[in-house]
């Protein structure tokens, strides 16, 4: 996956085969869909599925920028 690749870490759609995708950033930078944020982040706690930071769907933002490498940079 490219830094400015749109993808769900979790189903894996990115925005090539649904443009519509709306992603959601987590506290370590790491990017879900709605859908699976709704489904897997529901009323507890779940791991990261990439880094295992275990999150709660608040901790969860939408993005302020399309390239998720700007929002690292930001946050450093």
């Amino acid at each position: 996956m490219t830094e400015t690749e749109l993808k769900c870490l979790i189903c894996k759609i990115d925005s090539f085969i649904d443009p519509s995708i709306k992603l959601y950033i987590s506290p370590c930078l790491h990017q879900v869909c709605e859908v699976c944020l709704f489904k897997v982040f529901d009323l507890t706690p779940s791991p990261c599925p990439q880094c295992g930071t275990l999150l709660r769907r608040i901790n969860f933002m939408a993005p302020t920028f399309e390239d998720i490498a700007v929002e690292r940079e930001i946050k450093v």
